[in-house]
């Protein structure tokens, strides 16, 4: 619950508190707004996001861009585990409840400290609203308080991580800084060794027949894994309330994509995902698995999941909560490293449909779980 004395920035203002210009002047002087951290557990380069007119610093992490094969290498003997992991689905009955199910609420939570949260986004790991939309457009970042998804939301609560991944990705202090960000051309690719079957436009996957799909290896699917990434802002109406330093989180994304097969043009995908549906089941299986790989490379004991796919992207309900309910059997009741807890908030109020899905996957595996519901904003049966 927020209190007077809380800091609180209009939402039209994150990146300039962040970084102390705002984001069209940061792209010619971003070199000035990187720090480097030494390396992180796993080799990968940790940064910060300087802001240059107070010289404070929020961290970034590390990000890496890692296949499913990868990760499974990674964990080989990382997995074993006697104690399953608690299910938790929460589920808000009216509108007051929003921050028990908002990820940017979650994020900031104490409990969730070192969780890892899996952020809905696309296949270049940032939050574009439209295959029309460069991550070089000069607000492209800043404009992320216009898509109130919860990918967008996740994002914004670590807004130094969100920073690199639109601005620094390919980061090399040898080159010159235009080379550091993604582009129109030059951009993260989830989906990039898999090229000879989707082709993606700025994050967004296109599918046409014919398809050879003899060669679809679902292991050569990747995941962006941020570690670390620092927790500052919750982001609420038309405003950020800033999280004081002593109390932020740091915690790790899994940033995953479903293909999209309703927006925009990604109806034109529908058609090939019906005559091949192997390719949506494929890319949410290892969506979940990454995330559930992740935090057992990662040693964290909880995860937040979300329902990838199932929102504007149109992926049915049926399908997302098959790919979790088979990822939990593997990775969640018996190989589950450190793994104790894991959550899936439901946004939509009610979450009925995705009850009456998931309940009874979870029931006829035998898969422990727990409802826990929220009315004004206060918990009122678990």
């Amino acid at each position: 619950m927020s209190t007077a004395s809380e800091e609180y920035i209009t939402d039209t203002e994150w990146f300039k508190y962040t970084c102390g210009v705002y984001e069209e002047e940061f792209r010619k002087e971003k070199s000035l707004h990187i720090q480097e951290n030494g390396n992180s557990a796993f080799n990968t380069p940790m940064y910060s996001i300087i802001n240059t007119e107070t010289t404070s610093v929020i961290s970034s992490g590390s990000f890496e861009l890692i296949s499913i094969s990868n990760l499974k290498f990674q964990t080989s003997k990382k997995t074993l585990s006697i104690t399953p992991c608690v299910f938790e689905i929460l589920i808000r009955e009216d509108l007051a409840s929003r921050s028990q199910v908002d990820v940017c609420y979650l994020q900031a939570d104490p409990q969730y400290n070192n969780a890892v949260f899996q952020v809905a986004s696309n296949f270049n790991a940032v939050e574009a609203v439209n295959e029309a939309s460069p991550p070089d457009l000069k607000n492209f970042t800043t404009e992320y308080i216009y898509d109130h998804t919860q990918g967008p939301s996740a994002s914004l609560g670590a807004p130094a991580s969100a920073i690199f991944r639109v601005h620094f990705p390919f980061y090399d202090p040898t080159t010159n800084d235009r080379t550091w960000g993604q582009t129109k051309e030059k951009q993260l690719e989830m989906l990039g060794d898999l090229d000879h079957l989707f082709h993606v436009e700025n994050g967004y996957p296109h599918l046409s027949l014919p398809l050879d799909i003899t060669t679809f290896d679902d292991g050569k699917i990747k995941v962006g894994v941020q570690t670390d990434a620092e927790v500052a802002f919750v982001w609420e109406v038309r405003k950020m309330r800033v999280v004081p330093k002593n109390k932020r989180n740091l915690i790790d994304q899994v940033f995953c994509a479903g293909i999209n097969v309703r927006q925009g043009g990604g109806a034109l995908n529908w058609p090939v995902i019906e005559q091949y549906p192997i390719l949506m089941c494929s890319i949410l299986k290892a969506d979940y698995e990454g995330t559930y790989l992740t935090a057992i490379r990662n040693q964290r004991k909880t995860i937040v999941l979300t329902l990838i796919g199932n929102g504007v992207f149109g992926n049915p309900i049926q399908q997302v909560c098959d790919a979790i309910v088979q990822t939990h059997l593997k990775y969640g009741v018996k190989n589950n490293g450190k793994v104790q807890r894991v959550v899936l908030p439901v946004f939509k109020v009610g979450g009925d449909d995705v009850v009456k899905c998931l309940v009874p996957m979870l029931e006829a595996h035998g898969i422990k779980y727990v409802i826990k519901r929220f009315r004004g904003n206060t918990l009122v049966t678990e």
